[in-house]
């Protein structure tokens, strides 16, 4: 399967699969349960944007986040953008880990940079200004 980049046709929910373009981008589609995932290598930008609502959500993050950590560890910047419309508990533990590990970054002088949307009703976005919170980190808030 390939990924047409110019495409506006909607991604396909009913299968998950990983694919590398020759740009060093790496798209995860979504499923029902498993959120649209897109990490642009060249410009340290991860994207989540759906429902992370599997039982296993680590297993599912492993090897992007893996990835990220160690070009992070390369380059002096990150940005990340998440939009969930549900999570779990599962992925709360993912993100609670994952933002240790921003923190931890930025205490060493990398650049990070949070982008938290929601629902401006939404729980979720409180949900973003918890994690800003117990992590000292400032989140860029949008309301979608």
């Amino acid at each position: 399967m390939t990924v047409n980049q110019h495409s506006s046709r909607p991604y396909n929910l009913d299968s998950l699969s990983l694919m590398v373009s020759h740009f060093g981008t790496r798209v995860i589609e979504p499923t029902p349960k498993t959120p649209f995932v897109c990490y642009d290598e060249f410009n340290q930008v991860l994207m989540v944007k759906g429902n992370s609502t599997n039982p296993d959500m680590q297993k599912f993050y492993h090897e992007i986040l893996t990835d990220v950590k160690a070009n992070l560890e390369e380059t002096d910047q990150l940005t990340v953008s998440f939009y969930f419309q549900n999570i779990n508990t599962s992925t709360a533990k993912v993100l609670f880990d994952f933002f240790k590990y921003l923190r931890s970054m930025r205490a060493v002088g990398k650049r990070i940079h949070v982008i938290w949307s929601a629902e401006a009703d939404n729980e979720m976005m409180e949900t973003g200004r918890d994690f800003a919170e117990i992590y000292d980190m400032d989140f860029h808030y949008l309301a979608a």
